[in-house]
């Protein structure tokens, strides 16, 4: 019935689901939980943030914001000092999020294992932090109580199942215990109210992907049909497992229930990396003491290339996963030139944002370029070096689109942010920060796994208020907030960025139902504030993020 007042929502986040993969098996016959959810609702693509990475993606879900209103473009931030970075945290998002504001209107929630939510601040609720929780001893729930409540279960509870990811038997065997382990807890605890809002993430799909995508696609230039044959029944089953999850929320559909599937990005192919401080260096923006190195010198891709000549029985291959990046970054860090801030004036600060910062006099401690003129100029030059790039071997470009950071961000923040942001998808490279190499471009080792985001991930709005078989177009992932707010009879705040998906909703629910407009609730602009990790467990979320290639 229209006119029926949803009082419950339940969103289910998939991390890094893309149709790529799951709209030919779902013809295929091997995801019915999906296909019926499918069949139900409406569906389509959810477009990520930009870049299309999960630390400022979850956080606009979060806030229905974009990164100029809540400041979170990485998974790092600057240091309160100005010096160094930190691993972002609950904390450093300036903006309200969606379970916030539901429980200020007496709203209660549940969230379960949310990317940026450690440490746990308190709910309305019950909440478990998700990704960037630093080790199973932290205080990753609350109340706290509720942590000792889920590991109680019979099997336990991990918040980290998956901190240890590699291309393995043994990895795909975990997730094969932890997804059916964790819903078993989530199922309970979904059982125990009707909440307003029930809202968990899988992880397990984006780290599957990272690691195995030259498994799962077959146009990969590394992928391998033995090791695609001897993976494919774990593969399927991995995923199977992440279906009986949507199986298990279409069951809990009634009049009053409305289900929102998503991911925060899609995925896509990886082969080459290009190392974006070598751009740089080469356009004379980026100066290492004592000089630019030069070319031939010693680097981290001449060491390896001299490694492989000499290790003819692939002895280096033979080490895990874990330990070839561990390798790596020491012999990184232990070859990389220091740079010269006094003569540098821009640099890619962090790999996982897409992002390139100038050195601004004023902002940044030991700053050179002048805003105004020099500035604009220099951004500029930036953003045409960017599109000018192109792959030598195929000739093909390989940033998409480059933007002055306030073309795609508006808010406080925005002094914060980087000064050019660029989106490399849909072309199959992986940007990173390294500054010991020499060359542009480096063939990323099929044992990585040659998976990346991709901006495009999935959206099934399933249930009573929405209409069933409509193709969803243009949805964006600042989308879900305000809609699950309206969902609930409340209002969207104006300075939301999102839109309520009204178009996916039956034409006598959305006459019944009409949206209502709420006063703004965004927070002041900020710098970074105090981190709450110590200093070992900064290296562990360091370690963690490198075994899915962030660092």
């Amino acid at each position: 019935m229209p006119s029926v007042e949803i009082d419950r929502v339940i969103l289910l986040g998939l991390d890094g689901a893309t149709w790529t993969l799951l709209q030919p098996w779902v013809q295929q016959g091997r995801l019915p939980g999906l296909a019926r959810a499918m069949q139900q609702g409406s569906h389509g693509a959810l477009h990520s943030s930009t870049p299309p990475y999960s630390a400022p993606a979850w956080v606009s879900l979060a806030t229905g914001m974009n990164p100029g209103k809540h400041g979170v473009v990485d998974f790092w931030q600057p240091a309160p000092d100005g010096r160094g970075e930190q691993p972002i945290s609950a904390l450093s998002a300036a903006a309200p999020t969606l379970w916030e504001q539901l429980g200020q209107a007496g709203r209660r929630v549940a969230l379960f294992n949310v990317p940026v939510t450690y440490p746990p601040r308190p709910v309305n609720g019950l909440l478990v932090s998700g990704m960037l929780t630093p080790h199973e001893e932290a205080a990753w729930s609350h109340p706290p109580a509720l942590k000792e409540e889920l590991q109680s279960l019979p099997g336990g509870y991990l918040v980290n199942p998956y901190a240890t990811a590699a291309q393995s038997e043994e990895f795909l065997q975990r997730v094969l215990t932890w997804v059916p382990q964790r819903e078993r807890a989530h199922r309970q605890m979904l059982e125990r109210e009707r909440w307003s809002l029930f809202f968990n993430v899988v992880q397990a799909s984006d780290t599957i992907q990272h690691h195995f995508w030259n498994c799962l696609d077959p146009a990969h230039p590394a992928y391998d049909e033995h090791l695609a044959r001897r993976y494919d029944g774990l593969l399927q089953r991995c995923y199977a497992a992440m279906d009986a999850v949507i199986q298990n929320r279409l069951a809990l559909l009634d009049e009053r229930t409305a289900l929102i599937l998503m991911s925060d990005h899609g995925f896509g192919p990886a082969h080459k990396y290009v190392h974006v401080n070598r751009l740089l260096a080469d356009m004379g923006l980026l100066v290492f003491e004592g000089g630019r190195p030069a070319r031939g010198g010693i680097s981290m891709s001449g060491l390896y290339r001299l490694l492989r000549r000499l290790d003819p029985w692939n002895l280096r291959g033979r080490l895990s996963n874990r330990l070839r990046q561990r390798l790596r970054q020491q012999v990184d860090r232990a070859i990389a030139r220091p740079i010269d801030w006094s003569r540098s004036r821009a640099y890619s600060g962090r790999s996982t944002g897409e992002s390139i910062y100038i050195n601004l006099r004023g902002r940044d401690p030991r700053g050179i370029v002048e805003p105004g003129q020099e500035y604009e100029a220099l951004r500029d030059k930036v953003i045409q070096g960017l599109l000018d790039l192109r792959d030598p071997d195929s000739g093909e470009r390989v940033v998409e689109q480059a933007w002055r950071k306030e073309e795609i961000y508006h808010g406080p923040q925005l002094p914060w942010l980087p000064d050019v942001l660029f989106q490399v998808s849909p072309h199959p490279y992986l940007p990173t920060d390294r500054l010991s190499v020499d060359d542009l471009f480096e063939e990323i080792a099929p044992s990585i796994g040659g998976g990346r985001h991709q901006s495009e991930g999935i959206l099934v709005l399933a249930g009573a208020p929405f209409q069933q078989g409509l193709s969803i177009q243009d949805a964006q992932i600042t989308d879900v907030a305000p809609t699950v707010l309206y969902l609930l009879g409340l209002p969207v705040p104006e300075d939301m960025d999102g839109r309520v998906l009204e178009e996916t909703l039956d034409p006598g629910y959305r006459r019944a139902h009409p949206i209502q407009q709420g006063p703004p609730v965004g927070g002041e602009s900020q710098a970074a504030g105090p981190s709450p990790y110590s200093e070992q467990e900064v290296d562990e979320i360091a370690e963690r993020l490198r075994g899915l290639g962030y660092v």
